[in-house]
């Protein structure tokens, strides 16, 4: 669980930030301090689902942003998983 992840938040980070004539951003680069694999893993052992999604949110954004949201089939995409893994709120009565 904490690989895939792990996973997630490393290919938004590229999608949002990578440029062909960079080097490419790896697991162990200083962005992805915060969406590492143990991070992500202590997360899982406290059963903290809700911090969990906000940090494949916030990723996930970054892709949608660099992506164009909804004007291309992978922003689509990205933006139906986006909407599946947020948390659902209570209705305001």
């Amino acid at each position: 669980m904490e690989s895939t992840l792990e996973t997630v938040a490393l290919f938004c980070l590229k999608l949002a930030y990578e440029a062909e004539d960079q080097s490419p951003i790896l697991r162990d680069d200083p962005m992805m301090g915060n969406y590492q694999r143990d991070v992500f893993e202590l997360l899982v052992k406290r059963r903290d689902v809700e911090a969990i999604q906000q940090k494949v949110n916030e990723c996930l954004v970054l892709a949608l942003d660099a992506m164009g949201e909804l004007t291309n089939h992978l922003g689509v995409s990205l933006s139906c998983y986006r909407q599946a893994s947020m948390p659902l709120k209570p209705s305001a009565r």
